[in-house]
């Protein structure tokens, strides 16, 4: 097969049998920070869900993207939005069909870019679709906002489909509930349309979140619906409204990173997500802890504390006044908050916070 048949903006691959599953990873994440001015500087990521409806939206949101070369059905792809590469907050960008075809071991090996094949012990014997779990239980967790494309996926029946199954799964992150993706259900105005008239109800978000019967803000930081103009108009200028509602998401979900201190820089979300990806291998069951993920190699002894106590206690006997303790301990902490090539700033306060 020629080279040109890789889709090298491949993330991820889901990849099974008859009852091996796995996932083939091409290291994406970690080409796409690559290409980043300042990889220290704390990437947004956008999810897009759907099919045809969510390629015009690609292309009309990202226009210099080339987006229009060689995409491998059954990807879930990557992109840097090469007009935020200098940027002080980059974005990332991700899209799938979320109705995502199985691939086999020969299709994934058609890339010219090192992969890997994660093995998926827990797949065959799971009562959901194996994409639902991998999208709620991995990628987004490292996501802001997702876009829904409802014309997409069957009307607002398919996004009821959708957000339940998630919603059941449920996150596996260990942040707090407002650093969650925040949602955006996207349809095209249409009168005639079923789905149209529904979504433009202002209770629809309560609407939906009684017929569904499960908690969404345990899986959504928020649900919005966006009503993109009808097609008498550019492609261009139906998309604005999007574009500009997507950015105001983004704006929210870095205050909301930020007031929990997990504005992450973009080298330790590539590094983190290499961990959320050994992690989801092993149980879908298990929170990511993030603090844990970002020690894995400064683990934390089991006799820290007694250490601590022991320290707290001669340094009373001996009448050290109280500040010096403090900042010594504090001190301490700050240089174990820092292993080897860690030295982000935003990195190092978000860790030191969280511990102290």
């Amino acid at each position: 097969m020629p080279r040109s048949a890789c889709d090298h903006s491949a993330w991820l691959h889901l990849i099974g049998g008859k009852s091996e599953f796995g996932v083939c990873y091409q290291n994406r994440y970690q080409r796409v920070i690559a290409q980043l001015t300042n990889p220290e500087k704390s990437p947004a990521l956008a999810f897009f869900l759907g099919r045809r409806k969510k390629d015009i939206a690609l292309c009309q949101i990202f226009p210099r993207n080339n987006l229009k070369r060689h995409r491998t059905q059954g990807s879930i792809r990557l992109e840097v939005d090469k007009a935020s590469l200098q940027s002080d907050h980059p974005i990332l960008f991700a899209d799938a069909d979320p109705n995502l075809q199985i691939l086999t071991d020969d299709q994934c090996c058609l890339s010219c870019h090192p992969h890997q094949i994660v093995s998926l012990p827990w797949a065959a014997a799971v009562p959901h679709l194996l994409q639902d779990i991998i999208l709620s239980r991995l990628l987004f967790l490292f996501t802001d906002v997702i876009c829904l494309f409802a014309d997409d996926v069957g009307g607002l029946d398919g996004v009821k489909t959708l957000l339940t199954s998630w919603a059941t799964i449920g996150s596996a992150s260990s942040l707090p509930s407002t650093v969650r993706p925040r949602l955006l259900v996207v349809s095209q105005e249409d009168h005639s349309s079923v789905t149209y008239n529904l979504l433009e109800r202002e209770n629809f978000r309560d609407d939906l979140l009684q017929d569904i019967g499960v908690d969404l803000s345990q899986t959504f930081a928020s649900i919005k619906v966006v009503v993109l103009p009808g097609e008498h108009l550019s492609p261009f200028v139906r998309h604005m409204k999007l574009r500009e509602k997507i950015a105001r998401e983004f704006i929210l979900a870095r205050g909301s990173r930020t007031a929990a201190s997990a504005a992450f820089s973009g080298t330790h979300q590539s590094a983190l997500f290499d961990s959320a990806l050994r992690h989801a291998s092993h149980s879908i069951q298990e929170t990511f802890d993030f603090v844990r993920a970002a020690r894995e190699a400064n683990q934390l002894g089991t006799n820290y504390s007694v250490h601590l106590e022991n320290f707290l206690s001669l340094s009373m006997a001996q009448a050290i006044p109280i500040e010096a303790v403090c900042s010594f301990v504090a001190s301490s902490i700050l240089m174990d908050a820092y292993p080897p090539n860690m030295h982000s700033e935003s990195y190092g306060h978000w860790l030191i916070e969280i511990i102290i």
